[in-house]
């Protein structure tokens, strides 16, 4: 299965190029991070300037990511080894 999900990833990132690979990159870390229950309740608009844009369900479920905030950015940059400066969500 890991062969698989690597030849899939190399894709991914060949079809997204230079100017997408980050923006992949956090979508592949995304669901794993956040959990099944908040990924299904949220998606990943844009990644500019170090800034990760959200776009939450509702405003109850942007409440709940404001929340998880710190902790969200913290696992992101860790995983990612991006430098995210922010995350900015939106409804």
């Amino acid at each position: 299965m890991h062969g698989i999900e690597n030849k899939l990833h190399r894709l991914l990132f060949k079809i997204a190029g230079e100017k997408y690979k980050d923006l992949v990159t956090i979508s592949l870390v995304w669901k794993p991070t956040v959990g099944e229950f908040l990924a299904a309740r949220s998606s990943i608009t844009k990644y500019e300037g170090n800034i990760l844009y959200i776009k939450a369900e509702n405003h109850i479920w942007l409440q709940e990511f404001v929340v998880f905030k710190p902790k969200l950015l913290a696992q992101l940059k860790e995983k990612t080894h991006l430098e995210i400066k922010n995350i900015l969500f939106t409804v």
